[in-house]
């Protein structure tokens, strides 16, 4: 007698590790301005959903980006829409391309993953990254330098013996919203 195979954990007709691969993929490929900005933690494919499960730094930061020239692809990265789902649908529908937010330029939809090359983060130069911290807490302010660096969040920085990784928080001024970087001790 045979054993059973253990069946495939599945997301709406897709293998879960299918989908987070390729929505790994598609947000690695972002440029890093455009992840730092969303709150997407490379490599991970995730952001901060707000309640009504979009992505929590909202239209006005996707618009700031879009004004900038990036592609922002609204369905994905601003309503949080799977990745692989999208674009396989688009596919299905037999769109040839779509636009961006500002309908300035177009991609043709792909499901293949070696159509999302994921952007290299580059390396810091050397000097602190890491500057006070805030209060009691666990949190510490990133020095002028940090800042200038567009560092995603997720990434890991060493120095003076501890471990630290960087993490946005959205700070809403009026209609107006910005990622500010900070960063969390870790060890």
């Amino acid at each position: 007698m045979g054993t059973t195979p253990s069946p495939v954990p599945t997301q709406n007709g897709f293998p879960v590790a299918t989908l987070q691969a390729f929505d790994a993929a598609y947000f690695a490929a972002q440029p890093i301005a455009v992840q730092c900005a969303l709150g997407i933690t490379p490599g991970k494919g995730q952001f901060t959903m707000n309640a009504l499960g979009q992505n929590a730094a909202g239209m006005g930061t996707a618009e700031k980006l879009a004004s900038q020239g990036y592609f922002i692809d609204v369905p994905i990265m601003v309503w949080g829409w799977d990745a692989l789902m999208t674009m396989t649908q688009r596919i299905m529908d037999g769109v040839k391309e779509y636009p961006d937010l500002l309908d300035v330029s177009t991609r043709v939809p792909s499901t293949n993953v070696v159509d999302y090359p994921a952007v290299p983060v580059p390396a810091p130069p050397a000097g602190d990254l890491v500057g006070v911290q805030i209060g009691q807490s666990n949190s510490y302010y990133p020095t002028a330098l940090a800042v200038t660096l567009n560092l995603p969040a997720g990434y890991q920085w060493n120095q003076g013996g501890n471990t630290y990784v960087a993490y946005y928080v959205i700070q809403q001024v009026m209609t107006q919203s910005q990622q500010i970087l900070r960063w969390s001790l870790v060890s």
